[in-house]
């Protein structure tokens, strides 16, 4: 087996981690996406204060409070943000995303009587930088189990990487990342758009809120 075609299996496999979070990034687009319940929508004068509806919003996910946090959306939409992997490794990573999650208010302003805007600064564990170079780290590691251990126990009969360690070493590099989460941390600012509806203002579930929520680069997703 060429090194080409191991690093190409490593680099596959590490992918799950990428995947995992690219999933939660699907369901918060079909959670957030214009998905409300038909309703007829009740225009009134803009009292009470966008802002806080905003900070209620972030305070809350970031207290994994999901049946709060929607109540401040438009439709009141499933966030599916506590169905956790059965997988332990991947549900480590994700609770670990979750847990990694801040805020900070930035400026806002109502637009009119019934539409406002305002800004948050969320950081988060970011999945690509979580899931960068990770293949150098399972080569070093898979590497060194070739020298200290028979070859029995790293290859296959046909000289591949057998798929359990691979799996151990993909783990192994994985767990020490998880060890230091604040290295993989990243900050965008995410501008809410607001409406008044039937006596209160909810936000306006838009591409950028569900991005960031779902760890998607600045300038990424669809």
């Amino acid at each position: 087996m060429t090194e080409n075609t191991r690093t190409l299996r490593i680099r596959r496999t590490a992918a799950v981690f990428v995947c995992l979070l690219a999933a939660a990034a699907a369901v918060l687009s079909v959670s957030l996406g214009l998905r409300s319940p038909g309703r007829e929508v009740t225009v009134l004068g803009g009292a009470g204060d966008p802002a806080e509806t905003a900070a209620r919003f972030f305070h809350a996910l970031c207290l994994n409070e999901w049946e709060e946090a929607s109540s401040y959306v438009r439709g009141k939409p499933d966030l599916a943000l506590d169905r956790l992997p059965e997988d332990p490794l991947e549900r480590d990573i994700w609770e670990a995303y979750l847990l990694s999650w801040a805020w900070s208010m930035g400026e806002g302003g109502v637009t009119d009587s019934v539409t406002a805007w305002q800004t948050v600064q969320f950081t988060s564990m970011r999945p690509d930088a979580f899931t960068d170079g990770i293949d150098a780290e399972v080569q070093a590691i898979l590497a060194g189990w070739v020298n200290e251990r028979p070859l029995a126990e790293v290859y296959t009969d046909d000289g591949q990487f057998r798929e359990d360690v691979v799996r151990s070493a993909l783990e192994q590099a994985a767990r020490g990342r998880l060890a230091r989460p604040q290295d993989y941390l990243a900050s965008t600012t995410v501008t809410l758009e607001l409406s008044y509806e039937n006596g209160e203002w909810v936000i306006v579930p838009e591409a950028s809120l569900w991005n960031a929520l779902s760890g998607i680069p600045e300038g990424g997703g669809v």
